[in-house]
């Protein structure tokens, strides 16, 4: 029965995500294209409505994952982080999860988190276009033959 529960769970919980993705995407691309206006102070104050958006939708996935998955994380070194200064984060990334724990610890203490992203994510369904009208910056990833051996190299 416990396993059943659980795959309710997560069904329920890809759902919410669904969603609230879409909800919080849409209007985020519409700013997006509001940017391309050429005008300097207009392009500023749409990317901080864009960034408001992403926040309130940062905030609402972390609202999903404590009513759907109730789980304490405890994180030493919180306390001292300021929403005005500037951080880099650095993650060995292992899911999608990791983004979203990330973002729940980190949501209000930093300023809003932006990834570096490789350039295909571009093409990702309204997601590359929201990631793109949050100015979060694309890379063009390549290896070499000498970059190789030492990317699978354990």
């Amino acid at each position: 029965m416990g396993s059943v529960l659980s795959k309710v769970r997560q069904f329920v919980s890809i759902g919410f995500y669904a969603i609230n993705t879409f909800f919080w995407v849409l209007p985020i691309i519409i700013c997006g294209f509001l940017k391309l206006i050429p005008i300097k102070p207009w392009q500023q104050f749409i990317s901080w409505i864009a960034k408001f958006l992403a926040s309130r939708w940062v905030a609402c996935n972390s609202l999903i994952q404590n009513i759907m998955t109730p789980f304490k994380l405890e994180v030493t070194g919180l306390d001292d982080l300021q929403p005005k200064d500037w951080y880099l984060v650095i993650a060995n990334h292992q899911s999608w999860v990791d983004i979203l724990v990330m973002q729940r610890l980190l949501h209000n203490r930093i300023p809003f988190l932006n990834f570096f992203l490789k350039k295909e994510l571009i093409y990702v369904p309204f997601l590359g276009l929201a990631w793109w009208a949050l100015d979060f910056p694309f890379m063009s990833v390549s290896y070499t033959h000498l970059t190789l051996p030492t990317i699978y190299s354990v």
